[in-house]
């Protein structure tokens, strides 16, 4: 991550000129190597700032037939007022440095006390232009959250529908929530090549795409930055892979710092992701059952009818394999969890921008298979557990041999990003590759490029001691990695 901050040019820039740094400034790069550090400015009084011209609206929201996830390069343009991003700002903070609940992760209030738009233009890679009107935004994000002014990038998270009834950003889907995150730890690669790699490995993901953000806060009718947007847990994506949930999800729970356990359990409800709230009978029985079985031998068979072990073990090596540091195992972070129609509580991958080493210079990487989670560290202390996770680790070692994400899924996701241009504007034929994204590459490549050899050796040292060992005995299990 660069570690420079730099200035807002005072005449719209070229797009590839505009991204994010450790402080997630929009800046202006010379291109001679010379930066120059912004004063403080002031974002009262803003300018009356109208849309570009080329966001003439052409059709209605429901003639766009947006397909938010299909491609690269939908525009975002938010037209929001000053004293809305205020409250986004106020709401963030407070959730982020006081409350430590709500907008920190969604859209999190509703009726008179939700923030949005009185515009939001977004057009297709084709041309097409809609006004989505006011559309519920929120300013969100942990370590990669920033508030929103003029020279910042912050994470956006969007609500179709909640001040303009069944309004969806994909009318057939009833997709209404989207989140725009800023690349801002993990680089544009870190989130997309992550989802690739567990989509690769069969695990269903959040759909994403590279988008086009502009709009009032950043005082420049003409800028454009490159955003990840990336779809959110809610019933549709249960809709969308029903056969996994067995029909559907009938509770979905987004939250971090608990692990489960009876007694989080009234904690962890009040993170539901279900507009008509979330079921907690079933949950309280499987937290009861890991509190009585956890870190036994035993401990697998006895969750069995309530957890997807399977996914679990398979999620474990992945996570361990792409170094996802900043997650349920390892991290108590970034959780989320479906009750499903099958009965089976299930953990899915969520914000993983953070892996491979592509977090802030190369922070998170030597993490350990097992992590700091109750059900992965249960795992370990129960014999049968930790061999099917040993085994299934080298059946996932096997397929990202033959995935070769160096080689393939990274070079593919540097080709869309260059290859999509900016609708105005000048991009320096770059399309949305800016500054840092060389280096996030060269980054991301050299851990993947020999991974599997280096987890192979690893992998081999994890397997069950003869005598009994637990996470907590670092004799038996320090890998040398």
């Amino acid at each position: 991550m660069l570690l420079s901050i730099l200035t807002l040019a005072c005449a719209p820039s070229p797009v590839v000129n505009n991204y994010y740094t450790n402080v997630y400034e929009v800046g202006s790069d010379t291109g001679d190597g010379t930066e120059t550090i912004p004063g403080a400015e002031s974002d009262t009084g803003w300018q009356n700032i109208e849309p570009p011209n080329e966001l003439v609206v052409t059709s209605t929201v429901a003639e766009l037939a947006l397909d938010p996830f299909a491609t690269d390069g939908v525009v975002y343009w938010f037209g929001v007022s000053e004293t809305q991003v205020a409250q986004m700002n106020d709401d963030w903070e407070n959730a982020w440095y006081e409350d430590w609940y709500g907008a920190v992760y969604e859209v999190d209030d509703e009726g008179d006390s939700a923030t949005g738009t009185d515009h939001l233009y977004i057009r297709t890679p084709n041309g097409n232009v809609a006004d989505y009107g006011e559309c519920q935004t929120n300013v969100v994000g942990q370590s990669s959250g920033v508030t929103w002014t003029s020279t910042t990038i912050p994470n956006l998270s969007l609500d179709s529908n909640e001040f303009v009834d069944d309004q969806y950003f994909n009318t057939e889907e009833q997709l209404d929530h989207i989140r725009l995150n800023n690349g801002g730890v993990g680089s544009m690669f870190g989130e997309p090549l992550a989802l690739a790699i567990w989509d690769a490995a069969g695990v269903p993901v959040p759909r994403s795409s590279y988008a086009f953000v502009g709009g009032t806060p950043w005082q420049d009718e003409d800028l454009l930055i490159p955003y990840i947007a990336v779809e959110v847990y809610k019933p549709t994506f249960c809709v969308e892979h029903a056969d996994y949930f067995g029909g559907g999800c009938s509770s979905i729970w987004e939250w971090y710092g608990y692990d489960i356990s009876a007694g989080n359990v009234s904690s962890i409800n009040q993170y539901c992701e279900v507009h008509d709230g979330c079921t907690t009978t079933r949950l309280t029985e499987f937290a009861t059952v890991v509190d009585e079985y956890a870190y036994q031998t035993g401990f697998m068979a006895a969750t069995e009818d309530y957890f997807d072990w399977d996914s679990f073990q398979t999620q474990m090596c992945l996570s361990w394999y792409a170094q996802t540091g900043d997650d349920y195992v390892h991290n108590l972070n970034n959780i989320v969890m479906t009750e499903g129609n099958d009965g089976k509580f299930r953990i899915h991958p969520w914000s993983m921008d953070i892996n491979a080493g592509l977090a802030w210079g190369g922070a998170w990487t030597g993490m350990d298979l097992w992590g700091w989670s109750t059900m992965s560290m249960s795992c370990q202390y129960d014999a049968e557990c930790w061999q099917e996770t040993i085994d299934r680790c080298g059946e996932v070692l096997d397929l990202m041999e033959t995935v070769d994400p160096a080689n393939t899924l990274l070079p593919e996701l540097y080709e869309r990003l260059s290859s999509t241009m900016a609708p105005w504007g000048d991009d320096g034929g770059d399309g949305m590759i800016r500054s840092p994204d060389e280096g996030m590459y060269s980054t991301a490549y050299a851990f993947y490029a020999d991974r599997v050899e280096l987890a192979r050796a690893e992998l081999a040292l994890y397997e069950m001691p003869t005598s009994g060992c637990g996470p907590w005995d670092t004799g038996c299990w320090d890998t040398g990695f």
